[in-house]
């Protein structure tokens, strides 16, 4: 009886750090979604940029950045949720 109730605390914990660094890894699209719109908007126009070979460099840099934190971002969750021990956990919670 006490393996089961800990063995369920432990798979909750694991579930809210999953859920936690969900969050974080989407809000990292967000933000840069956001740059982009600013970038567009506001300084391509500025710069008489739309429509013009000369902005090809910031999208491949964009959508490198992009495909970083598709990556970058995914490990890092593997990372956290399989690495840490219990202790670890607790004290992030």
């Amino acid at each position: 009886m006490a393996a089961s109730s800990i063995l369920h605390q432990l798979t909750s914990i694991k579930e809210a750090l999953f859920s936690r660094l969900n969050i974080l890894w989407a809000l990292g699209f967000v933000i840069l979604f956001g740059i982009n719109i600013v970038v567009e908007s506001v300084i391509f126009t500025l710069l008489n940029l739309h429509y013009t070979p000369k902005n090809d460099g910031y999208f491949i840099a964009w959508w490198g950045a992009v495909l970083f934190w598709l990556l970058f971002g995914r490990m890092i969750i593997n990372y956290f949720v399989g690495k840490k021990s219990v202790s670890e956990v607790n004290n992030m919670i």
